[in-house]
């Protein structure tokens, strides 16, 4: 018998559990944020030094751990990594 493995669609965010181990607040700013990377009309985050600045700037911020603050940025990251390897 095959195991079944939760993807991301799952679990729900209001009870606070996420495949990547955020928090639910962490989770909220990377909804948010996630939309705003890349290289296309309108994204806001266009290199790895914006990631830092736009998650500190969310109204949820501080309610984050450092734990949280950590993931948070390498989630973005590789977001990065993968828009800078779709404009090549």
């Amino acid at each position: 018998m095959k195991k079944h493995i939760p993807l991301f669609e799952d679990f729900n965010l209001n009870e606070g559990r996420t495949t990547d181990g955020l928090s639910k607040d962490g989770m909220k700013i990377f909804l948010d944020l996630q939309d705003l990377v890349g290289f296309e009309k309108g994204d806001t985050i266009t290199n790895y030094n914006k990631i830092d600045p736009a998650i500190k700037d969310h109204k949820l911020y501080k309610k984050i751990s450092p734990r949280d603050m950590r993931i948070l940025g390498n989630a973005l990251g590789n977001l990065m990594r993968i828009a800078i390897r779709m404009e090549r």
